[in-house]
C-alpha cells in the first residue's frame, strides 16, 4: 500500500530531500481508466535541490510497467513507462520566464504550498503514456473481421437503393 506524503516543495527542494519507493497499479486512482489490470509497479523518486541560479528544482523519475488497455481488442498489452521531469519551481507567476527564456529540459512552475507525492507520480505518469495503446496486429485479440471491417455494412448503400 502507498503511503501518500504531501511536503513543502519549495521548502523539500531547499533542503536536498530525495524520496524514493515503488507503488503498484492499484495506487495509482488516476490511472484506473487507462489500466486494463491491477499488475505492475511503478518506480519512482523525488529529488530535491537548488541549481546554479539558487533556484529550487524538483527532479521527477518514475520507470515500471503498467497492463494498459489496447485501444482495438480493449485486452491487457504490458506496457514500459519511463519518464524523468525536472521542474523549476517559482513562488509567483511574475517571476515565470517568457516562452522565449524557457531552458530546454526543465519546466518552470510555480508551486504550491503543499504537494502530494502521490499526485506528483501520477502526473508524471500520466504525461509517460503513450498516445495510443495498440497490439501488434499479429497479437491483437480483436476478431480479422473487426480489424479488416467484414461485414458492417456500408451506410450508403440505402441511398443507392432509393436512387433507383
Amino acid at each position: 500500500m502507498f503511503a501518500d506524503y504531501t511536503f513543502d516543495p519549495i521548502r523539500y527542494a531547499l533542503l536536498n530531500q530525495e524520496y524514493t519507493g515503488s507503488c503498484s497499479a492499484e495506487d495509482l486512482p488516476a490511472l484506473k481508466g487507462y489500466l486494463h489490470s491491477q499488475q505492475g509497479v511503478i518506480d519512482y523518486k523525488v529529488k530535491g535541490y537548488t541549481n546554479v541560479n539558487n533556484a529550487p528544482v524538483l527532479e521527477v523519475e518514475v520507470k515500471g510497467q503498467l497492463e494498459l488497455i489496447c485501444q482495438r481488442c480493449l485486452g491487457g498489452l504490458l506496457t514500459d513507462l519511463s519518464s524523468a521531469t525536472r521542474l523549476v519551481l517559482v513562488k509567483d507567476e511574475k517571476l515565470l520566464p517568457e516562452v522565449e527564456d524557457e531552458i530546454e529540459g526543465e519546466d518552470v512552475i510555480v508551486a504550491p504550498q503543499s504537494l502530494s507525492l502521490l499526485h506528483l507520480v501520477e502526473e508524471e505518469l500520466l504525461l509517460a503514456l503513450p498516445l495510443t495503446t495498440l497490439h501488434d496486429s499479429e497479437q491483437c485479440h480483436a476478431s480479422e473481421s473487426e480489424l479488416e471491417g467484414e461485414g458492417k455494412t456500408n451506410p450508403f448503400q440505402v441511398l443507392t437503393q432509393l436512387k433507383r
